[in-house]
């Protein structure tokens, strides 16, 4: 599955994404984000990592399935 990467997190490992092994299952948010540390253990420098699914912020329960556009967006501050 690609994942695409923003913001600090393109910055951090310099690339635009990354490839999680697919396991033929859907897979929540969460998994997907313990998944993404195991593989790239430098991202784990990010704690508080968010999922958009389909181009919609997904909680930690979110289901992801195969064909689904799959993002992470680093902790953000608003004001």
């Amino acid at each position: 599955m690609e994942v695409k990467l923003f913001g600090a997190l393109k910055d951090k490992i310099k690339q635009s994404s990354v490839q999680i092994a697919d396991t033929g299952n859907a897979m929540t948010a969460n998994e997907l984000i313990k998944k993404v540390y195991e593989n790239y253990p430098e991202l784990s420098d990010f704690p508080m990592i968010k999922v958009a699914v389909n181009n919609i912020l997904a909680n930690e329960q979110t289901f992801i399935h195969n064909g689904d556009e799959v993002a992470l967006l680093p902790p953000y501050a608003g004001g």
